[in-house]
C-alpha cells in the first residue's frame, strides 16, 4: 500500500536555485507546517514521492513546500488521500518569493 504524490516545479525559484522539497502530512486539514509532520525532504531532481508509511483506512492530508538557499515557499494546495491507499495525488500552487 501507500499513497503516491506528484507535483509541478514552482514557476519561479526565487533568488536562487531550488534545493529541496518538503512533503508534509496531517490527519486533519492544515494551513501551517506547525500543524503537520514533515515526512520527507527530497532533492528537487524529483517531483514525486510515495508515502509507504500510510496506513490503509486512514485519511491523510498532504502539502508540499519548495526550499532554496534563502527561503521556503508557501504550502502547495492541500489534497487528501481519503481512506484508500494507492491513490495518486497531484499537488500544485507553491510560490517562492
Amino acid at each position: 500500500g501507500g499513497v503516491s504524490l506528484s507535483w509541478t516545479t514552482p514557476a519561479s525559484s526565487g533568488t536562487s536555485n531550488l534545493e529541496t522539497y518538503g512533503v508534509w502530512r496531517g490527519t486533519s486539514p492544515f494551513t501551517a507546517t506547525t500543524s503537520a509532520t514533515l515526512i520527507a525532504s527530497i532533492a528537487t531532481t524529483s517531483t514525486s514521492y510515495s508515502d509507504t508509511s500510510a496506513v490503509h483506512g486512514t485519511a491523510y492530508y498532504y502539502r508540499v513546500t519548495a526550499t532554496n538557499s534563502t527561503a521556503t515557499s508557501t504550502l502547495s494546495n492541500e489534497r487528501t488521500s481519503g481512506s484508500n491507499t494507492g491513490r495518486v495525488i497531484r499537488l500544485k500552487g507553491m510560490r517562492l518569493r
